[in-house]
């Protein structure tokens, strides 16, 4: 079952998280394919499936519900009490259990249901997950899934090992075992991973690599090893192993890559690189080579073309390979806009047969004023049109605090070779951030109109402290929505520990005359809005006060810090 409490803030909090551009990353002996790789889709992070927040971190610090009562709607004025939450959490706040409890209608009694366990290491990083279900025959907790991660100093994850409940065996048993090792540099030395194996009721090695690096975090070697059934122990099979040659500046001007198969003591060429740089540092030229045995010597294979704009930004990669003569294969082409964000990455494959350029796939992006990303499209070459076809789009505006206003989905129509749109969505927030209405709609053909599909709401009081979420779905005509569900956050002590840092932030005096002093966050930024959310003053560092004379009398909020680390109050100006 999906924890509404946890979902609602993994909600606000995922539309607020900025946008990741990945990299991609070359492994040391994979043919070059490309510098530059984008993953679409941000909004995959909507889709939220058995997530749990161990932190609920609202606006004005740390507070955490004791309980969570569920009520299920048949109609407004008809509800029924379905389930109860029961979280414990450790000193810093993190969720250690929650136990879940189904109200029994006819005995009115709660009876357990489902139990988590969570444990978690010094700097608050998840190394235990356990997942629960109450067995109502025996009268006992009955573990089903199980999660175990173990991080090095550096938060790097090292180890990972799943657990899940097989019915037949009526047990727990495992699913996967990885470890991983890395050296002082954050090299990755060692992949090793595991399977169960159910028949034999134990772990088996599945894959195992060690790699061993240069002082510029070059590969030099990697070994790769397979499972042996009958030894019960890992054999290896191949190895690989690079020598490097360098310039006057320390860049790579070849890497040349030998090969020795299990069983043999001799290495064997196998593939070099040579690598051309300008002036600016930016690779301009790869040329691959292959060895060719029985001419003993090295044979042109491949090469890539880099082209840079005048502030060394990729502009386009060609990849050409050798036959009798060099052929194009494929291109990569970049375009940026003037804050050098990526706007469109496109790839294209060479058709012999036509003896032209044709498109792969085409990503756009558009990004508003302060970065944020606004809009993402993709799209495939259609054979059959000779011209693009749209795969997924969706956009979406940001307000300068970075808080998502609405977002539209849409789909393609092949028929208009246009895009229509299928889902919005829109958010609205209190003068504290705090998410209080999301409201989403479905396009619906036949009345060429948006339908509601879902509602969300979320009650704070004046500190910003949830009490009462709401979820409405479209009732059996499909015409409206109405309330399905109602859950209510319960807290015993709104001024302990969980409160510290609410309480650790002061700002007087309160009302303020000529300036507002505020302690406990120095040197953070500060911003002071309106009553309707009119940003009217912004100092980036401000020491222990703000000058607010040019404010006229009345009512304003103040926000200290940036983004879900702010602190916000109310304060009167006389």
């Amino acid at each position: 079952m999906i924890d509404s409490f946890n979902c609602l803030l993994m909600r606000k909090y995922l539309l607020l998280f900025p946008f990741v551009v990945f990299l991609f990353n070359v492994p040391g002996y994979a043919r070059d394919e490309g510098k530059i790789r984008r993953t679409p889709l941000f909004w995959e992070s909507d889709i939220v499936e058995n997530s749990f927040i161990p932190k609920v971190s609202v606006t004005q610090g740390l507070v955490l519900p004791d309980s969570i009562l569920s009520y299920s709607y048949q109609s407004e004025s008809d509800s029924v009490l379905v389930l109860k939450r029961i979280p414990v959490y450790d000193v810093q706040g993190n969720l250690t259990h929650q136990t879940e409890y189904l109200w029994n209608t006819e005995t009115r009694q709660w009876m357990e249901s489902s139990q988590l366990e969570m444990d978690y290491d010094l700097d608050g990083r998840i190394i235990l997950r356990a997942f629960y279900e109450w067995n109502l025959d025996r009268k006992i907790w009955v573990e089903k899934s199980r999660e175990e991660y173990r991080f090095d100093t550096d938060g790097r994850t090292t180890f990972f090992t799943s657990y899940r409940w097989d019915r037949s065996l009526g047990k727990l048993i495992g699913q996967y075992w990885n470890e991983d090792q890395y050296d002082a540099a954050g090299n990755r030395t060692l992949e090793e991973n595991y399977v169960w194996n159910t028949g034999l009721d134990k772990w088996e090695g599945q894959s195992k690599i060690e790699y061993s690096y240069n002082e510029k975090g070059k590969v030099l070697s990697q070994i790769n090893y397979e499972w042996s059934h009958s030894e019960s122990a890992w054999q290896v099979y191949s190895q690989y192993k690079s020598e490097y040659e360098s310039d006057n500046f320390g860049q790579t001007i070849s890497e040349v890559v030998y090969y020795k198969g299990a069983g043999s003591e001799a290495w064997i060429n196998l593939s070099k690189n040579v690598y051309v740089w300008n002036e600016q540092g930016n690779m301009t030229d790869r040329v691959g080579y292959r060895w060719d045995a029985p001419a003993g010597n090295w044979a042109v294979r491949d090469k890539t073309k880099y082209v840079y704009d005048d502030q060394s930004r990729l502009l386009s990669e060609l990849y050409s390979i050798r036959e009798s003569s060099w052929m194009d294969e494929h291109k990569y082409e970049y375009r940026y806009d003037e804050r050098g964000n990526i706007i469109q990455e496109s790839r294209y494959n060479w058709d012999r047969d036509r003896s032209a350029w044709v498109g792969l796939y085409q990503h756009d992006y558009a990004f508003d004023q302060w970065g944020n990303e606004t809009m993402q499209s993709g799209f495939q070459w259609d054979y059959e049109k000779n011209g693009w076809m749209g795969m997924y789009k969706g956009e979406r505006e940001l307000d300068e605090q970075g808080y998502v206003i609405w977002d539209v989905r849409y789909a393609w129509d092949a028929e208009a070779g246009d895009w229509i749109t299928t889902y919005r969505s829109e958010f609205a927030y209190n003068l504290f951030g705090d998410l209080i209405v999301q409201e989403s709609f479905e396009w619906n053909p036949v009345t060429g109109s948006f339908q509601e599909s879902y509602k969300w709401e979320g009650i704070y009081d004046a500190n910003g402290v949830l009490h009462i979420e709401k979820d409405y779905y479209p009732n059996s005509s499909g015409q409206g929505l109405v309330i399905t569900r109602k859950d209510y956050f319960f807290y015993s002590d709104l001024s302990g520990i969980a409160r510290n840092h609410l309480h650790s932030v002061k700002i007087y005096p309160n009302p303020a005359g000529e300036c507002l002093y505020i302690e406990g966050m120095d040197g953070s930024e500060v911003r002071i809005y309106n009553l309707n959310g009119q940003l009217l003053l912004l100092e980036a560092h401000f020491g222990h006060s703000v000058n607010i004379s040019a404010l006229q009398q009345g009512t304003y909020l103040v926000a200290i810090g940036k983004g879900q680390e702010s602190v916000k109050r109310l304060f009167v100006k006389e």
